[in-house]
């Protein structure tokens, strides 16, 4: 599907406006228990104006990364091209992250983006927890307000079938549709940016991303082209065992 970022810009700040109640850092009741590590990339878009906007930033310490310390309390600091945030998160119980301070639970004030210097395209993150030793990396993408996008599924979409797409992989065996790696590359090269968007579990993002930048290699010899990869907080069983 082919969108405007300004169709996007929509979202975001519809997002943003439902984030702008009072946020006393409270954590969030009823989230899901996090059995591994995992994070969402973000898109940060520049409207006309100038100001910055960005989707939510989501990630996660897993119950088997810390299984002899508590995770809950514990702070990180996020690390972009290796600026430090003005602002940190804290884990709470479940395992998830959330803004000590700003507009909301995953929300990052405008101001506080700008401080990034983040350059156009990608930019590296990380969440960085040093009483966990556990360092979790991302990608956020800063769009201007007309840049172009695709926004695809991956299972069943990239992928030949949901299962194939979770199984073969593993197996060494490729399970993209034909031509599919040489149209996301043709479009990469004509300006396109990509958002990748999947009902796997957000533990599983960084899996995901590997199998599929080694497809590309395989069959193009080439990387598979740079997006924003956004998956699910759901639980990886209640992900996997319905497509299974």
């Amino acid at each position: 599907m082919k969108v405007t970022v300004k169709i996007l810009f929509s979202f975001v700040i519809s997002t943003c406006i439902a984030a702008s109640a009072e946020y006393d850092g409270s954590c969030e009741d009823k989230v899901t228990e996090a059995l591994a590590n995992g994070a969402n990339d973000v898109i940060v878009v520049r409207k006309s104006d100038g100001q910055l906007y960005s989707t939510a930033w989501v990630a996660q310490i897993g119950k088997l990364n810390s299984l002899f310390q508590s995770r809950e309390g514990r702070d990180v600091a996020i690390f972009v091209n290796s600026v430090p945030a003005r602002v940190r998160m804290t884990v709470c119980g479940g395992g998830t992250f959330q803004f000590k301070t700003g507009p909301g639970p995953h929300t990052m004030s405008g101001e506080d983006l700008e401080a990034l210097n983040l350059k156009p395209g990608r930019n590296e993150g990380r969440y960085v927890c040093p009483e966990l030793a556990e360092v979790i990396p991302f990608s956020v993408f800063l769009y201007e307000e007309d840049q172009k996008l695709v926004v695809t599924d991956i299972d069943g979409t990239i992928t030949e079938s949901d299962v194939s797409g979770h199984v073969l992989p593993h197996l060494g065996i490729t399970a993209q549709h034909k031509k599919v790696v040489e149209l996301f590359d043709k479009m990469d090269k004509n300006g396109y940016g990509i958002i990748y968007l999947t009902a796997r579990s957000m533990a599983q993002e960084e899996d995901t991303k590997t199998i599929f930048s080694k497809c590309c290699k395989i069959l193009m010899d080439t990387h598979s082209p740079r997006g924003q990869f956004s998956s699910a907080q759901s639980h990886f069983f209640l992900v996997s065992l319905p497509r299974l």
